[in-house]
């Protein structure tokens, strides 16, 4: 069976599900974010300025060109085309105080692409998924409507992510406490959902296996690639340097699934391709940050 034939399906109380999973990622994701986190941009606002803007628009461009190039199945390249979209994963800070690198501009990097992707995540999605030859068709047949989507992904973004930053302002104690909890919640949530939607397809997907990684590979290490450039050419001292390449290196593909699974279930490839993103990146930033962990950092101005 083609991957992009795999077809996985969801009842009403299963779209529910989703949509209280996706409120879960991005309420932790709210969570962690404190005012501290924005006001760090003022330190550097250079470094921060380049970095999420290469975050938020460099890296779905640089994905459209991929994926162009390397010529994955439909489904596959809106699958890298949706991860791109994602902000930037809380991992991230974990990998750059190991990997001793600048941590301030990497929370505040995290901090302002996740404000960010109430609206620069659908409207990535759409306007990059528009302009690919074999993706647009794919999403006019699917009867997309591209209005509809955009509100809708804002809302289900922004909602969350609101209340979240809300009670982390507030009741900070609480925050502290439920972040984990939520962590928990959302992993869970997503193993099973992932499991459901995929398990009556194994045995085809599992087939795929060698077609999809390499390009999931080749994907996430060009996204390391473009924060070390953009960091060099931007000369950014050592410690901002490793924390820009590890910042576009982990985006959130948890959340890049879910909307996958929300509002294009039909596209197996493309689900599998987020869930494959995911758990890439931890390993392959791990494995960076390990590196740079056993090397000095000559901190810089």
């Amino acid at each position: 069976m083609p991957l992009d034939a795999v077809r996985l399906s969801f009842d009403e109380n299963a779209q529910l599900g989703l949509q209280a999973l996706l409120f879960v990622i991005m309420f932790g994701v709210a969570l962690a974010l404190r005012v501290d986190d924005f006001r760090n941009v003022a330190r550097h606002p250079w470094r921060a300025l380049l970095g999420a803007a290469v975050q938020v628009f460099g890296l779905s461009a640089l994905t459209f060109v991929v994926v162009s190039v390397l010529a994955p199945t439909p489904s596959m390249a809106f699958g890298m085309l949706v991860v791109a979209a994602c902000p930037g994963g809380n991992f991230s800070n974990f990998l750059s105080q190991w990997a001793r690198g600048d941590v301030a501009l990497s929370v505040s990097l995290t901090a302002i692409s996740s404000l960010l992707a109430t609206v620069t995540t659908p409207l990535n999605i759409v306007f990059w998924g528009s302009r690919h030859p074999e993706i647009a068709p794919l999403l006019h047949a699917l009867g997309i409507d591209t209005r509809a989507f955009l509100l809708q992904t804002a809302l289900m973004l922004g909602v969350p992510l609101a209340l979240g930053m809300l009670v982390a302002a507030r009741w900070p104690a609480l925050a502290a406490r439920l972040q984990a909890p939520c962590h928990r919640l959302a992993l869970g949530g997503l193993v099973v959902f992932l499991a459901a939607a995929l398990g009556g397809n194994w045995r085809e997907l599992r087939a795929w296996g060698p077609v999809l990684m390499p390009p999931v590979i080749a994907h996430n290490a060009l996204a390391f690639a473009l924060g070390w450039l953009t960091a060099t050419l931007g000369r950014f001292p050592e410690p901002a340097r490793r924390a820009l390449t590890i910042e576009l290196g982990i985006q959130n593909g948890g959340l890049g699934l879910v909307i996958v699974l929300t509002h294009f279930p039909t596209l197996g490839g493309a689900a599998l391709v987020a869930a494959a993103w995911g758990f890439w990146n931890v390993m392959a930033g791990s494995l960076l940050a390990w590196r740079w962990s056993r090397l000095p950092a000559t901190p810089g101005q």
